[in-house]
């Protein structure tokens, strides 16, 4: 009788519990992370049932050099709330993971990536009473190149030597 009822009592907890498979989302940011200036590009409102492990993949590209800014925003009202637990970001020889509470995953800046695809993945759980909600913020700030720099550099130095000859 028992034997019975096991598997059925097993398969019920599993299926309620965070265990269970996580609510699986991703996006695809269809142009590169400069083309939204300074803002970044924002998500629209992510939901997830109540009680559900979730994992949303946000794929993006950017240009060149840049430093990647990420931010999110949790919507608690309704008694919403979402548990952040790990933000990964992926791609072009990167393989970046970051773990700690809700607080110190809410925002934190990605230094000289590389042109080229990433993923930016976060994972964590949906404790509210009727689920959780979130808008997720990605922003680039391109970098300057080494021969940029230089080439400014020089042009002060230049500016300089002009403005000293004319006080003589």
């Amino acid at each position: 009788m028992y034997s019975k009822l096991l598997p059925l009592a097993l398969a019920a907890f599993v299926s309620t519990s965070a265990f269970a498979t996580p609510d699986v989302k991703t996006f695809t940011i269809n142009a590169p992370l400069e083309t939204f200036g300074t803002a970044g590009w924002t998500s629209s409102v992510i939901t997830h049932p109540e009680g559900r492990a979730f994992e949303d993949s946000f794929v993006f590209t950017i240009g060149g050099m840049a430093d990647v800014d990420y931010g999110y925003t949790l919507n608690t009202r309704g008694g919403k709330y979402l548990e952040l637990t790990q933000v990964t970001l992926k791609g072009d020889g990167y393989n970046i993971v970051k773990t700690g509470s809700a607080t110190e995953l809410s925002s934190f800046t990605f230094d000289g990536l590389l042109g080229g695809t990433y993923t930016l993945t976060l994972a964590g759980l949906s404790t509210g009473k009727t689920g959780g909600q979130y808008q997720v913020t990605i922003g680039a700030a391109p970098v300057p190149e080494p021969e940029a720099l230089a080439l400014a550099l020089a042009g002060l130095g230049v500016a300089g030597f002009v403005a000293r000859r004319k006080q003589a």
